[in-house]
């Protein structure tokens, strides 16, 4: 499921106004991909973190700039380190019939026969990297470690 997420052009400013921009409850972002110039846009915060909690991080977005629809996926987001709230957003425009490569969380299930013994699980990979249509992204890949 896509969340629609409405954004705004803006120009390229000071550090003090996007510092002010992030006091109104705004992010600053950029948009650039497939068929698409690198666009700074502003994004609600809130609106954002809505549509993340409801989708997952590796959805497709559309973003509504100035009315028109553009499908996008989160490509990097960069948050304070002491408040954890958002600071910047990177969103890559895909073409929905090219495959593109995101990295997926990996979540063990069951009960390893090892530690119910007595041993301790440790995993590796936390991630993996796929190639997949940007409509087939799962939120992230299920491993049964019981047998």
């Amino acid at each position: 499921m896509s969340s629609v997420v409405h954004a705004k052009k803006r120009k390229v400013e000071n550090h003090s106004a996007l510092t002010e921009l992030r006091k109104r409850g705004f992010v600053p972002a950029v948009v650039y991909g497939y068929k698409t110039e690198a666009t700074p846009i502003t994004i609600n915060a809130r609106e954002y973190e809505k549509a993340l909690r409801s989708d997952g991080k590796n959805s497709i977005v559309i973003l509504e700039i100035d009315g028109k629809n553009l499908n996008a996926v989160l490509n990097e987001a960069q948050k304070c380190a002491l408040k954890g709230t958002l600071v910047h957003l990177d969103f890559l425009a895909v073409n929905m019939s090219d495959a593109l490569e995101v990295s997926v969380p990996v979540n063990l299930t069951g009960d390893s026969v090892g530690a119910k013994e007595g041993g301790i699980l440790q995993q590796p990979n936390r991630e993996v990297t796929i190639k997949v249509k940007p409509s087939d992204i799962p939120e992230s890949i299920e491993v049964d470690i019981s047998t």
